[in-house]
């Protein structure tokens, strides 16, 4: 992962290249394990369990204020949702996918994109995103030619700080919508017939999905405010038509280990 601040780099004041390329190595438990929701998020990155280099970020970013900029190029989407506790992707903090980010959205969100869209940013963090980017994903091709052929998605995102109890937190809402032509899950594949003269799946024009997540401190490291122990929470709900994931909920208990290097 590399970030570049092009003014140092060229001048070019208020713009910044984030530049990601990724690769997985060994096995993987998530083909064995049956579950829906990949026990491992790492094994399913950049592309399921495919040993296979990819260029997943080249986003391009222009403040054009303080608190607000523009981006546009190839975007990794696993860094949205963000929870104090559960986010990581995969790595850092919990390693099954339901604790990483909300798997609702996935129908619509494709894990490595090219989209365009702008960000608010309050005492220099993002409080508001909006983008727009293509339903297909292209984590291994740059996706340029055949951007929005299948179909665009809109996801904006809103995520501000709260200090309940005297403590820090944050407060997440999202939602996506997508235009991109889907197969309709529920109905009997047993009457869809092969051939010319058979009967073809329904389909549907458009799927959404929308999500909250919450984190919230209980105790704080004195020295440093950004460690310490809290609860987290994600819940979500998705179109029944469309999405094998119509709901979710998601609670539990993070924070810093006490065990020096860990």
């Amino acid at each position: 992962l590399l970030n570049m601040d092009m003014d140092k780099v060229a001048g070019m004041k208020g713009l910044f290249l984030k530049l990601r390329a990724e690769n997985q190595f060994g096995e993987f438990v998530n083909k064995d394990t049956g579950a829906l929701i990949p026990v491992n998020t790492s094994g399913t990155i950049p592309l399921f369990e495919e040993h296979e280099i990819a260029l997943t970020d080249v986003l391009f970013t222009q403040f054009l204020s303080p608190n607000f900029g523009v981006f546009f190029g190839k975007m990794d989407t696993l860094d949205g949702d963000q929870n104090a506790f559960a986010s990581g992707r995969g790595k850092t903090q919990f390693m099954n996918s339901a604790f990483v980010f909300n798997p609702v959205a996935v129908r619509t969100i494709p894990y490595s994109t090219l989209g365009f869209g702008f960000v608010v940013l309050q005492d220099m963090q993002p409080i508001f995103t909006f983008s727009v980017i293509d339903s297909k994903g292209s984590p291994t091709t740059i996706g340029i030619d055949d951007f929005s052929e299948e179909g665009l998605t809109i996801a904006p995102e809103l995520r501000l700080p709260t200090c309940f109890f005297g403590l820090p937190g944050h407060q997440l809402i999202g939602a996506t919508w997508s235009d991109r032509n889907v197969a309709i899950l529920d109905q009997n594949i047993r009457v869809i017939l092969p051939g010319p003269f058979g009967t073809s799946p329904a389909r549907a024009n458009d799927s959404w999905s929308g999500y909250y997540n919450f984190d919230q401190y209980l105790v704080v490291d004195p020295c440093d405010p950004k460690k310490g122990w809290g609860v987290f929470g994600r819940a979500g709900i998705a179109d029944e038509d469309t999405n094998p994931l119509r709901w979710l909920v998601s609670v539990g208990l993070g924070g810093n280990s006490p065990i020096s290097g860990r």
